[in-house]
């Protein structure tokens, strides 16, 4: 394994006598180890002085033992697992070559395939590389973890300029058993290479790291459900403080003790084995405080199948297995035969084959992986070629977020927000002449070589990070970038994709406006606005591709934020209609778009190359008349510009071409933005509610003064952000004084009383001129339909009123209205009068219409990756009157999947149609959902539509999880 995956595990020593210090080793009688032991693999690189060697390729529990060349035995250990660092009885000399076997049921492997030498002592690495606490520390607590260790060297760590701790790594992360830890206390740790002899190094000290107060009382940690597979003898512990001693129950019987966790999350081994009835606890103690016991946990998880990755080339003589499951024990068969025999390890595990079995073309290599009984499925074969005309390249590593989701269109390569992540390169190249990795920038030219290491003949990997770099890594272009391998092999080069972003850390980028796939805007209705969801999908390659070439070859983000938004502005011509509320739908169904829109998908580029960014939105003045649209949406980004870190705004469906704004330009200068345009400016807040976003209720209202401005103070959610005089604003934008008054406005709302769909309404406006002058205008009073998510009322207008009349001065005008409704209007789609006098809005007002029908949606609010369920929608004619053709449907965004369960429907039908629903019948609707992609904030609708009985729109917002990624180690023993 390369360094940056090995983890430190500790193994019992055997005694003299022979006795083992931990559990013998479980083999499956299915299959048999016979002469498949695979010869354990040893870990590069091992610098001279090393005093310790990491070993991986083992089955769990095995006796390792390891050897300098090849007959002095320098160490003899059982370990937990398939895979440790193995402390040594001498430090090892330049030049000497180190190999290992294994013995488990009294035989033996042979020694590694490919011993490793010793090579010479990276000296300035050491001397120059300062050394880092990696996580936070704990009083009481005797573990201390340090990360940027040079592989071989000896780690001290000094509490408060005492030592309480040293020890021997082989890993460039360590965690070192201490003397307990004090409070108030720092700690800090330095390398020494080589310590006690006469080429002693001795590299810096880190910087101090504080040591916490332990908690009190101790929080409970949390047993991971995907780890407790009956029959592991290993459990996942998460939510944990570093330097707390550990213990496991299963139904109250005590399985594991004795260890100490070294991170957040941590592997402990535990005795006997998981069975199906078990219910796992565990508690975590510092200075002699105890946690409650977790919730108990009983074993529910699956083992999967292992991967193999090729190709495999003939006369190899290992196989790499990818998605192994710490602790199984790891098979490798050749056309159904057992071949090879080790354990599992983190990351990719590199086994070699048993009795120095060699593959031959056509041989169709296949693994499993199994803990006592529990036996996962094969893996899929993979067939051995005669040979390769280019070696197979893989790059890992970048930024999680930017992995496709769903059934999104992949990126072609990993992206790393600069200064951010190490490119991992791996190379099966099936051959060992001049292998060479070369990181070419964005015009192709090679910017450095990457040192590459053999794991294996032919098989090389290697780790490129940002210190590396020959510049400051701030003034590094964004772009593509891509590593190019050759060989002496007579193969042809590969060149293999990644992308440099921003990193909006750089800007302490908040994460819901960062890497989040969500964007909140905002639709507005009558002296009210409710809050929606747009989803974004940076991660898409049709959003991230787009917005990469439009910045490619930038390093200031202020730029790039211009270029995509120049970009953004061609994409779309100018809509004031509802579209979508999903930003690939947009760039693939649609060329026009209202404010709302570009907005969003502007928002989505921004986020794709690493500019933290929001929409915002104005409630426009639609209701007094002073603005003909219901709302306006545009976007803030943060980005540094002429010395200041600030929130800019860019407006491309209103002003193309425009440079980036302050708050205070905008909303000064800009008429769309103005107070006396708007009624106020509103954003979501970075902690925003995903239960209260999209849930059918509005977010914020407000009443109306007599001047027509909105009340003192608005009724609005916690996590509405209100900017009006956050910056937009300089006057108080509710006060009235500076207000004319209008010559017209209406007296009273219509008491329009409530009816049925097709039925007469009637009213009476009732028209005031506050002007000692008789005012002749002509009066429109339309009766239409409106989506509140459309910029502007343009839905149908049912029926229409004209009259031209003269309102007498200082008098009322009373104006009869008579309209009769439509049939029906569809789901999510209201009905207003209103009222138009000398080109002005004088009202506006919701029509009170009762629906024949109503519906429930029994929906999930959280959702986990790959969890089904059935959705069931109630629709019920609650009216005394037959209602024709009903149409039923389920809308969900990308994360989940909907297919019908309705009878006599396909899997691929989600709608429902019946031909009539009769009087008081109550009737349900099934679908089967599958959770696909994790969403942070989502809402799946419900609609609901007739011929002759109104819609009706069932919002319920959700999320979807996936599986924590976290850092899980192996637990130190005490």
């Amino acid at each position: 394994m390369d360094g940056d995956t090995r983890m430190g595990v500790a193994c019992g020593v055997v005694a003299r006598n022979g006795a083992l210090m931990a559990r013998e080793p479980r083999i499956n009688d299915r299959y048999p180890i016979e002469k498949s032991l695979s010869p354990p693999v040893v870990g590069k690189p091992i610098p001279e002085c090393s005093e310790a060697v990491y070993v991986s390729g083992f089955v769990p529990g095995a006796t390792v033992r390891v050897f300098a060349n090849g007959s002095e035995l320098l160490a003899e250990v059982v370990c937990e697992f398939g895979f440790a660092e193995i402390p040594l009885q001498r430090p090892l000399k330049l030049g000497e070559s180190v190999t290992a076997t294994q013995t488990v049921e009294n035989l033996t492997s042979t020694h590694s395939a490919w011993p490793v030498k010793v090579t010479a002592l990276p000296t300035s690495a050491v001397k120059t590389d300062k050394p880092k606490s990696s996580g936070d520390i704990y009083q009481c607590g005797r573990i201390v973890p340090v990360d940027g260790l040079t592989p071989g060297v000896r780690v001290h760590v000094e509490d408060n300029g005492a030592e309480v701790g040293n020890e021997p790594t082989a890993a460039t992360w360590h965690a070192v058993t201490t003397q307990p830890l004090t409070f108030p206390g720092n700690v800090r740790a330095r390398q020494i290479a080589c310590e006690g002899s006469g080429h002693e190094i001795t590299g810096p000290w880190s910087d101090d790291a504080p040591v916490k107060a332990a908690p009190d009382p101790m929080p409970s940690p949390t047993v991971d459900p995907n780890t407790l597979i009956p029959g592991n003898d290993t459990v996942t512990v998460q939510q944990l403080l570093v330097g707390s001693a550990i213990e496991i129950k299963d139904g109250g019987a005590l399985v594991s003790s004795g260890w100490l966790a070294n991170g957040s999350g941590n592997l402990f081994p535990i005795n006997p084995p998981l069975t199906g009835s078990s219910s796992i606890t565990a508690t975590q103690e510092l200075c002699g405080r105890t946690s409650l016991p977790s919730a108990p946990v009983t074993p529910s998880g699956t083992l999967q199948a292992p991967t193999i990755l090729g190709p495999i080339c003939h006369g190899a003589q290992y196989v790499v297995v990818r998605d192994t499951t710490i602790n199984a024990n790891v098979v490798i068969l050749r056309n159904g035969q057992t071949v090879g025999y080790a354990g599992a390890a983190p990351g990719d595990v590199v086994i070699a084959l048993g009795s120095n079995i060699q593959l031959h073309a056509g041989d169709v290599v296949t693994a499993l992986q199994y803990m006592g009984d529990t036996v996962s499925p094969t893996s899929h074969g993979v067939t051995v070629v005669g040979g390769i005309g280019e070696p197979a390249v893989e790059l890992l590593g970048g930024e999680p977020f930017f992995l496709p989701k769903g059934e999104e269109e992949a990126i072609d390569g990993p992206v790393f927000p600069r200064g951010r992540g190490a490119v991992t390169i791996r190379v099966q190249a099936c051959c060992t002449e001049e292998v060479k990795a070369e990181l070419l920038d964005p015009d192709g030219t090679v910017i450095t070589e990457v040192q590459l290491t053999d794991l294996a003949p032919g098989y090389f990997t290697g780790a490129w990070n940002w210190p590396n770099w020959p510049t400051d890594p701030n003034v590094i272009p964004v772009g593509r970038y891509a590593v190019r391998v050759t060989t002496g092999c007579d193969q042809r080069p590969v060149t293999v994709p990644f992308y440099v972003i921003f990193n909006p850390a750089d800007v302490n980028g908040p994460s819901r406006f960062s890497f989040d796939d969500t964007a909140v805007w905002f639709a507005s209705g009558v002296n009210s606005t409710k809050g929606l969801h747009y989803y974004l999908h940076p991660s898409d390659n049709r959003v991230f591709s787009r917005a990469l070439n439009a910045v490619s070859g930038l390093t200031d983000s202020y730029d790039a934020a211009v270029a995509v938004a120049r970009m953004e502005e061609g994409l779309f011509d100018y809509s004031l209609s509802y579209h979508t509320q999903d930003v690939v739908s947009m760039l693939t169904s649609f060329t026009e778009a209202q404010c709302a829109d570009d907005a969003c998908v502007l928002t989505a580029f921004m986020r794709a190359v690493g500019i933290p960014c929001h929409p915002v939105t104005v409630d426009a003045a639609l209701e007094t008349g002073a603005a003909d649209w219901t709302f306006d949406t545009w976007v803030e980004f943060l980005a540094p510009h002429d010395g200041t870190t600030d929130w800019r705004i860019l407006h491309p469906h209103q002003y193309p071409a425009m440079a980036p704004e302050t708050r205070g330009q905008f909303g000064t200068t800009r008429d769309v933005a103005t107070n006396s345009f708007n009624d106020y400016v509103i954003m979501a807040g970075e902690n925003w509610v995903l239960a209260e976003l999209d849930d059918g209720t509005n977010d914020v209202t407000c009443t109306r003064q007599a001047c027509g401005q909105p009340g003192q103070n608005l009724t609005k959610a916690p996590w509405i952000v209100e900017l009006c005089e956050a910056g937009y604003w300089s006057q108080t934008h509710w006060d009235c004084t500076a207000v004319r008054a209008r010559s017209l406005r209406v007296d009273e709302s219509l008491d329009l009383a409530r009816a049925d769909f097709g039925d007469q309404v009637e009213g009476v406006l009732r028209i005031v001129n506050t002007t000692r002058e008789d005012h002749t205008t002509v009066v429109i009073v339309d009766l239409i339909s409106h989506d509140s998510r459309s910029k502007a009322f343009v839905g149908a207008r049912h029926g229409q009123l004209m009259a031209e009349t003269v309102v007498p001065a200082e008098g009322l005008l009373e104006l009869p209205i008579d309209f009769q409704l439509p049939r029906t209007l569809p789901p999510g789609h209201d009905l207003y009068v209103r009222a138009q006098a000398d080109g002005r809005m004088l009202t506006l007002e919701p029509v009170p219409v009762t629906p024949r029908i109503d519906a429930f949606l029994d929906f999930p609010a959280t959702w986990r990756v790959g969890e089904y369920f059935e959705a069931r929608a109630t629709v019920r004619n609650i009216s005394g009157a037959l209602v024709q053709d009903v149409i039923v449907s389920l809308d969900t965004p990308f994360a989940l999947i909907v297919s019908g369960s309705e009878p006599g429907s396909s899997d691929s039908e989600t709608l429902v149609r019946w031909a009539q629903l009769p009087a008081g019948e109550e009737r349900e609707v099934r679908w089967t959902v599958r959770a696909i992609a994790p969403l942070q904030s989502g809402s799946a609708h419900l609609r609901v539509s007739t011929a002759d009985g109104g819609g009706k729109l069932v919002p319920r917002p959700f999320r979807v999880t996936a599986p924590e990624i976290v850092d899980v180690r192996v637990g130190s023993k005490q």
